[in-house]
């Protein structure tokens, strides 16, 4: 089962389907690519291994609490039907379910798409920290990148563990440099967030990128 990076929300899918109109999407923005992802072994993030950059040397940059607010809206916008002709609409994931934590990655690879790099580094765990790298490092990754088309698949069972919980979430993403060079990887996201318990903050409850683990197959 295969998930398409549609954003759009629900009451805009309603509102397209009495109009008529279908819901377009912005395919605009520099796409990632990549090689070998691990944000859980090493401090190289998603951005210059799937850039195939070499790491620069950028000043730190913290996300702002309008960042961390942008990016957590965003990713809470659930896929709406490819069609305004559908009868009935589809309803949001529960925030705490796995399908929401797929949501977060089908959010983050159009984030990309669009050239949004700070609201899509926030969706990184501990304010982007977990990606490796400072957000204009990460930004800076994807400079190589002409277009990318990213397929989300099911996501697995959540799992447990010291607090947290954990969902693997499937990915194959298929990208072009800016030289015309395809590429093609397959690989899953990580996606991590804080058990409800007493003290817990809103922000700790969401779903967040925690690691990321992508290789390279022939291109289709």
């Amino acid at each position: 089962m295969t998930h398409r990076m549609i954003l759009t929300p629900i009451a805009l899918a309603l509102a397209l389907a009495a109009c008529g109109k279908p819901a377009s999407k912005d395919e605009s923005g520099p796409p990632p690519v990549a090689t070998v992802v691990n944000a859980g072994d090493s401090p190289a993030n998603e951005a210059s291994a799937l850039s195939g950059r070499p790491d620069s040397a950028v000043p730190d940059a913290t996300p702002s609490a309008a960042d961390t607010a942008a990016a957590a809206d965003a990713a809470s916008a659930v896929a709406a039907p490819d069609t305004a002709a559908a009868s009935l609409p589809e309803m949001p994931a529960k925030p705490d379910s796995a399908q929401a934590a797929a949501t977060v990655v089908e959010t983050y690879y159009a984030l990309l798409e669009q050239g949004k790099y700070r609201e899509a580094w926030a969706l990184w765990g501990d304010g982007g920290k977990r990606s490796g790298k400072t957000q204009m490092q990460f930004a800076a990754g994807f400079a190589s990148t002409a277009e990318t088309h990213a397929e989300v698949g099911a996501p697995g069972d959540p799992e447990g563990a010291a607090g947290s919980i954990f969902v693997e979430v499937p990915v194959t993403v298929r990208a072009t440099l800016k030289d015309g060079t395809a590429q093609r990887f397959t690989g899953s996201y990580t996606l991590r967030r804080v058990n409800d318990v007493p003290g817990s903050t809103a922000e700790q409850r969401r779903w967040h990128i925690d690691a990321a683990k992508l290789k390279p197959v022939p291109a289709a």
